[in-house]
């Protein structure tokens, strides 16, 4: 493995020999490293990040533009209102630098200052210019083991490019840095083999953070919406919407509002030009500004111009903040503001789609169907992801970003609501965004209560309140949470561990499921051997480990995401699943069935749907061998097989009945015969 503070000396003394601190100038792209500044000058996170790029090359790896922009810091703002104090306190990914660069991409760990060692990445955030807030961070790599003092203060040798001066004319240069009163983030890099061992699990950090980003930058579009009047420049949250005729409350009274000031002589005609969703609850940034940009240009827009002004202009109701001016209903509502950022992110990421607009709220929750794939449901609050969908009565959310602590799974969430008053929002109703947590190892089940909704539970069967972070201090919020939902093509598109594998080999893969006899391992070993034993079988471009033994939901879980995350195309997977203890009951198993020494566990259909694809073969193929697995019938109007085959977009053999194993190793026959 790379000597990563030897890679970093060679770095400074071959590239930066004379160099002084500050912001580069180049003459070519990137703005970065590999492109070498024309002004001799680099700040710390272009020499970390050429660090880490020399590294990764030297591995064999590819590094990405994602890496580089967490080295930059350039993605903490998560939340409009998310401060960096907040962001650094909370010790959010997005400001830990180089940790988030080679965690999430599963190339190293977590480190704490204890245990830090020479060649470890670090980021540091302190308090400066007698600050009592977090507004000063510094990326390095450790030259020494972390020490104590005298005093027990932690001490640090680092290499950087560190604020030259009279002492150190050049950067970048070694020094010792006492760490009192400083955050500390750091990381090693520690590459794996190119397959994992069966054993290890995989990190939920290493999702999809291109959805995230695409997510906060589309929030923004309705959050931070520039109007130019003269030669100022206001930004506008746009307010809430609906358009409802059927409620008997406010929604009804205030689109009646709209009508009537729309249907104004001057006023018609000029709305008539601008796209006719915005006067229905449905109306996209884009089309919103332009209309609300040509308001103010022709003068239909009450003097002064402000923020509370404009907003009002657009929808004048309870819901968001009067100001004496007319309301014309021309904005959007919580469906219309997820349809669009399911269509966005289709777009970004070249996927088929057809218009969302229309497409009211219920669309988006679990066991709805869209464009004929049914929206999954998420069982658990750690695999939660960017783009999945919260429903709730007569409303939906979008999660934007995902954060999981030692504690929590924390989430942010971005809507369009109705809500009139919010701590963090004193200005009413619109575009809002809002952080939410779980406690860690806790699974959503339905209530029995008049109106359905999920609350979250913990192993014992206690319930777990769900908080919300408001004025800086986490509170118990009452929503009603109908389904935290899943659209599987867009995260298959977006969870792939490549946009580009080369790798030549390819892989199978054997998964027995736990019984007492071993007859699935054994099936899974022979199957392993006549696949080895076959003259095209070549052990210089095929990978096949040895049979996986699954005792649980968890360790099936946790091996499919090792097959997810390795760098190797999947050939064939055959899954083997003896009878468990129903076996020939009259019940089809709701799911697939683990056995283990102490009962059978069942994989249900949204924890299947949730595995992720993996990188398949195109001839790739998947058998299920166990009860029922390419059964449906009124009981279950689903299958293993074609819930995977819809998934992995491959070819899926299932079993149309119950199956039965050899008893004896020697006298095994060919399992399409099972009763033999």
């Amino acid at each position: 493995m790379t000597d990563v503070y030897a890679t970093a000396t060679t770095v400074k003394n071959t590239h930066f020999t004379g160099y002084t601190y500050g912001s580069s100038t180049f003459s070519g792209s990137p703005n970065a490293w590999p492109t070498i500044p024309n002004n001799d000058k680099i700040d710390c996170v272009y020499f970390t990040w050429a660090v880490l790029h020399k590294v990764m090359i030297d591995e064999g790896k590819t590094p990405s533009s994602k890496q580089r922009s967490a080295i930059y810091i350039s993605n903490w703002k998560t939340q409009q209102n998310l401060t960096l104090h907040s962001a650094v306190e909370q010790g959010l990914k997005g400001i830990q630098g180089p940790v988030t660069a080679i965690v999430d991409e599963g190339l190293g760990d977590n480190i704490s200052i204890s245990d830090i060692k020479k060649g470890d990445f670090v980021q540091w955030w302190r308090k400066t210019g007698g600050s009592t807030k977090w507004n000063s961070g510094h990326s390095v790599i450790a030259a020494d083991d972390i020490v104590k003092n005298s005093s027990g203060e932690y001490e640090l040798k680092v290499l950087g490019a560190h604020w030259t001066n009279t002492s150190n004319p050049n950067t970048p240069y070694e020094k010792t840095q006492n760490l009192t009163g400083f955050k500390v983030f750091a990381a090693r890099y520690t590459v794996a083999a190119a397959v994992t061992a069966p054993a290890a699990t995989i990190s939920v950090q290493s999702r999809a953070t291109d959805v995230a980003a695409e997510l906060l930058a589309y929030y923004n579009t309705y959050a931070e919406m520039p109007i130019t009047h003269g030669s100022s420049t206001i930004t506008v949250r746009v307010p809430y919407h609906m358009n409802t005729t059927d409620d008997g409350g406010n929604a009804t009274k205030w689109k009646k509002v709209g009508e009537q000031n729309r249907a104004d002589d001057n006023m018609n005609p000029f709305l008539k030009n601008y796209s006719s969703d915005c006067r229905i609850g449905k109306g996209r940034a884009d089309d919103l500004r332009e209309l609300l940009q040509g308001a103010v240009d022709a003068g239909h827009v009450q003097t002064p111009i402000t923020q509370a002004i404009l907003r009002a202009w657009l929808s004048s109701s309870p819901y968001s903040d009067p100001a004496g001016q007319d309301g014309y209903g021309i904005s959007c509502d919580c469906s219309g503001f997820v349809s669009y950022a399911y269509q966005h992110l289709f777009e970004h990421f070249s996927l088929p789609h057809e218009n969302f607009k229309r497409k009211p709220s219920g669309t988006f929750r679990p066991k709805k169907k869209f464009n004929d794939v049914v929206f999954v449901e998420v069982s658990k609050p750690e695999d939660l992801r960017p783009g999945d969908a919260i429903g709730m009565i007569g409303h939906v959310r979008m999660i934007q970003d995902v954060n999981i602590t030692s504690t929590h799974v924390e989430f942010y969430s971005i809507e369009i609501t109705a809500k009139k008053n919010h701590a963090d929002y004193s200005d009413g109703s619109g575009a809002l965004g809002r952080l939410f947590r779980y406690p860690l190892g806790c699974s959503f089940k339905w209530s029995s209560h008049s109106k359905p909704r999920v609350i979250c539970k913990d192993s014992s069967g206690s319930s777990q309140s769900r908080e919300e972070k408001v004025n800086g201090s986490w509170t118990t919020s009452s929503d009603k949470i109908y389904g935290y939902s899943r659209y599987p093509p867009l995260y298959d598109a977006t969870t792939s561990t490549s946009s580009l594998n080369t790798n030549p080999k390819r892989a199978y893969y054997a998964v027995a499921g736990w019984d007492e006899d071993e007859a699935g391992l054994r099936a899974a070993k022979t199957w392993r051997d006549e696949i080895m034993a076959t003259s095209s079988y070549d052990e210089s471009s095929t990978y096949f480990p040895e049979p996986f033994v699954a005792n649980s939901v968890e360790s099936f879980r946790n091996y499919w995401s090792v097959m997810k995350d390795t760098e190797i195309i999947v050939k064939e997977v055959r899954v083997f699943l003896p009878p468990v203890d129903n076996w020939f009951a009259d019940q089809i198993p709701d799911g697939l069935e683990f056995g283990s020494s102490s009962g059978f566990e069942v994989m249900s259909e949204s924890e299947l749907a949730n595995l992720g694809k993996l990188q398949w073969d195109s001839e790739g193929l998947l058998h299920i061998i166990g009860n029922h697995t390419g059964d449906i019938s009124d009981s279950r109007p689903w299958c293993p097989a074609q819930l995977f085959a819809n998934s992995q977009q491959i070819k899926v053999y299932g079993e149309p009945h119950e199956v039965a194993f050899s008893e004896e190793e020697d006298e095994y026959d060919w399992i399409d015969n099972w009763w033999s």
